[in-house]
């Protein structure tokens, strides 16, 4: 029988050696398909890192390659500038490939939890998409697709003293821009760009679409679109929005509404190749807070909101 982690299984207290470091595994706070991921602390440098130990399995070597590939190509990053979690280094335990990561705090869920489901205001939701589009820009240089963008993937780094500094995560599905190709399976299905549901060319756009995705989940809060199927999603009614979150969206004030509702509708555009870029978001009024000029009261916002997603719902119908 296949060993998946070793010759013994890894415990809390095991030390894991590297080349050049060794680890003692304080806890364990994640596990799925591909492994598992521990707290660990550096014995040389005190330094607290998480470790994905990957599992010894045939059938993930290949996602397994191609993870390692795309973390090599942003281990030369700025990792703190470009907004995406910092990656030290690879080696092997007893024939699992483990990777060693910063720590980070917790996820965009459970922040909206841990406030029990409040909307955040525009102007952290602003913070946030700022962090995001630059890490979409960064990444587009050195030819990288995400493909993974969704509330579980970006982290705070640390809630008392950076609380809206945020990390993208997993670049486990990222793919090079150079090997893109039609047919592939990416994106989660309620953060999927149209053109990935219609088979259709696409570029870095798609990670727009699933930032802009990110940007309704913080205002709503929940997800914008609901799932259908396997590959079918459509918008929540606003009797639905209501009976799940058991609230209505927060009104602010509606010169940032507008700003807000442009970007959005400019991010979810349904053509990838007309929808606004990441560096062109980042110039964006409601992203640069420069004014706008105020056309009156934004009544009902959601239902504006949900309005500029009709010929989205109808596209996903037909």
């Amino acid at each position: 029988m296949l060993q998946q982690y070793g010759s013994s299984e890894v415990k809390i207290g095991k030390v894991l050696y590297s080349k050049s470091n060794a680890y003692s595994v304080l806890d364990f706070i994640g596990e799925g398909c591909y492994g598992k991921v521990a707290v660990c602390k550096s014995l040389d440098t005190s330094e607290m890192v998480a470790i994905k130990i990957l599992k010894n399995d045939p059938s993930i070597k290949q996602d397994t390659d191609k993870e390692l590939s795309m973390l090599k190509m942003i281990r030369d990053m700025d990792a703190d500038s470009a907004n995406v979690v910092k990656f030290f280094e690879q080696f092997e335990h007893e024939g699992n490939i483990c990777l060693v990561f910063e720590v980070l705090d917790c996820d965009l869920i459970y922040l909206l939890e841990e406030r029990q489901r409040q909307p955040l205001s525009l102007d952290e939701i602003r913070v946030i998409a700022h962090q995001l589009l630059v890490a979409l820009v960064t990444l587009k240089r050195v030819g990288i697709l995400h493909t993974d963008i969704k509330p579980d993937n970006i982290m705070i780094v640390n809630r008392k003293e950076q609380p809206l500094k945020v990390k993208l995560i997993d670049f486990g599905n990222a793919i090079p821009a150079s090997k893109i190709k039609l047919g592939l399976e990416i994106q989660p299905v309620g953060y999927r760009a149209p053109e990935i549901t219609l088979g259709l060319p696409y570029n870095e756009n798609i990670d727009v679409w699933s930032v802009g995705c990110i940007m309704a989940f913080l205002f709503l809060p929940g997800n914008l679109f609901a799932e259908v199927g396997v590959s079918q999603y459509r918008l929540m009614t606003p009797e639905e929005f209501e009976a799940a979150n058991n609230e209505k969206p927060k009104n602010q004030d509606a010169c940032r509404e507008k700003a807000f509702l442009d970007l959005l509708k400019q991010m979810l555009h349904l053509d990838g190749h007309q929808r606004i870029s990441a560096s062109q978001a980042l110039r964006h009024p409601f992203i640069t807070m420069a004014q706008q000029p105020d056309s009156g009261s934004l009544n009902n916002f959601s239902t504006q909101l949900s309005s500029v997603f009709l010929a989205a719902q109808y596209a996903f119908h037909t």
